[in-house]
C-alpha cells in the first residue's frame, strides 16, 4: 500500500476509529489503529505479536522500568 492510499483510508476511516481520551490513558492514535489492523488483516498475526512490534501493552500487564 502506497502512503497516498493510506492517507486516503485514514482521511475516510479517521472520524470513525478516534477515541477520546479519559483521565486514565490517552488513546491510540488513527494512524497507528489503522495500522495495526491493516497488519492483523494483512498477516493474521495474533495481537500479541501486533502490540509487542507496536510497543503497546495490553491493559494490565506492566512494561519494564514501570515498577
Amino acid at each position: 500500500m502506497s502512503v497516498a492510499q493510506f492517507d486516503a483510508l485514514l482521511t475516510t476511516l479517521a472520524p470513525h476509529i478516534r477515541k477520546k481520551t479519559t483521565n486514565f490513558r490517552d488513546p491510540i492514535g488513527p494512524e497507528q489503529r489503522l495500522a495495526v489492523c491493516l497488519r492483523y488483516l494483512c498477516t493474521g498475526d495474533s495481537f500479541t505479536t501486533i502490540a509487542n512490534s507496536y510497543r503497546h501493552h495490553h491493559c494490565g500487564e506492566d512494561s519494564e522500568g514501570d515498577l
